[in-house]
């Protein structure tokens, strides 16, 4: 005869089938797979884009402004090795800007008074590579082996970044007091922010410092980069921000965006900067469907002036409308390269882009995105 089925038989399978439910649901199942499978992503080899960059502004109300815009010109960027990351062969603005140098590199500059408003245009051209930092725990040493003049510049608190903040500094010990190594402890809050954070999107303006998008739980790129960036200074490792564009594969559509980079020693000395870009699930990654115009250099007011591009008086009761887009092309150039990614990688990666601009008396370019993945393997 069949043997009936015992209700506890019942429950103990109902028990596992929903354990095992939320063991795939979870970023941690995924990220320990990819660990042992090898997960990886593709990336284009290398790319070519060209991009065109409109900031406008119009005056609403009975008078005139006398504005400032500086744009950063963007540099040639090399490799460890001497090699091209970042190859700027085109940047043609319109109307023609004064050339100003500030924070040891070239501006745009423009200034007047207006009462009705201005359109600016630049056209970037650009040949970039894509990097990826094959670092492994025994190949990094611990935050002793750092330089000292990486600690000076990238240590202390730099405008929204703030690692002596008592909430960031205790979530920091906790997610790397264990790790005995730079690279496992960066690895330790890149997994807890893909755990714990959501990506905003639809923001614009100035943005959030490092406890509230702690506390929010939630952030665009330039608000989870920040945090990023404080825990892990508050760790011991410098850290800080570059900025730019980026292009989405997926949706074919270009927008400002933001990431962060840290110093890791090696342990056969030496060391040096990598990416971490945490909305588009990249560790240790800098694909090339970006181009940067901007790199933090420890120093708050510079970065806050960085977000400000435009600045505006008037002695009139008006107001300014702030926008800011891009446009262009990308040509994958070279093949592909893959590389490991963990937790980059899980069911129900959610990705959008978010253009938004806002202006005030001081006209920010907070147009950021995230970009779909080219391919998971």
């Amino acid at each position: 005869p069949r043997r009936k089925r015992s209700a506890a038989g019942v429950v103990a399978v109902a028990i596992a089938l929903i354990l095992a439910i939320l063991l795939l649901a979870s970023p941690w199942f995924w990220a320990l797979v990819g660990d042992i499978a090898g997960t990886a992503r593709t990336y284009d080899k290398s790319a070519r884009m060209s991009i065109k960059r409109t900031i406008e502004f119009s005056v609403n109300g009975q008078g005139a402004i006398n504005y400032d815009m500086d744009v950063p010109l963007p540099k040639n960027l090399m490799d460890s090795e001497g090699g091209y990351v970042q190859r700027s062969t085109k940047t043609d603005p319109s109307p023609t800007p004064l050339d100003e140098y500030k924070y040891g590199q070239h501006w745009m500059a423009w200034d007047g008074s207006d009462a009705t408003g201005q359109e600016f245009v630049i056209d970037y051209e650009f040949e970039v590579r894509t990097v990826i930092w094959s670092i492994a725990s025994e190949d990094s040493a611990d935050v002793d082996a750092i330089p000292q003049d990486a600690k000076d510049a990238y240590l202390g608190t730099e405008w929204k970044i703030d690692p002596t903040i008592p909430e960031v500094a205790t979530l920091s010990g906790e997610l790397t007091g264990l790790d005995d190594n730079v690279r496992d402890k960066l690895r330790s809050i890149y997994d807890y922010m893909n755990e714990n954070l959501i990506y905003e999107t639809g923001r614009s303006g100035v943005p959030k410092s490092c406890l509230e998008t702690l506390r929010d739980g939630t952030g665009d790129c330039d608000d989870q980069s920040i945090l990023f960036c404080s825990l892990a200074r508050a760790a011991g490792i410098p850290a800080w921000m570059e900025f730019g564009a980026l292009y989405d594969p997926g949706r074919e559509v270009w927008g400002g965006h933001a990431w962060a980079k840290a110093y890791v020693p090696l342990a056969n000395g030496g060391g040096g900067a990598v990416c971490v870009d945490i909305v588009n699930r990249e560790f240790f990654v800098r694909a090339c469907n970006r181009f940067a115009d901007w790199e933090g250099d420890g120093n708050g007011s510079h970065m806050e002036d960085y977000y400000n591009t435009l600045t505006y008086s008037s002695a009139d009761n008006v107001q300014l409308d702030y926008s800011e887009s891009y446009v262009g092309t990308y040509e994958a150039i070279g093949g592909k390269v893959s590389a490991k990614t963990g937790s980059s990688v899980w069911p129900g990666m959610a990705v959008a882009a978010a253009v938004e601009g806002r202006a005030n008396g001081k006209a920010d370019t907070q147009e950021r995105c995230r970009a779909q993945p080219q391919s998971d393997l």
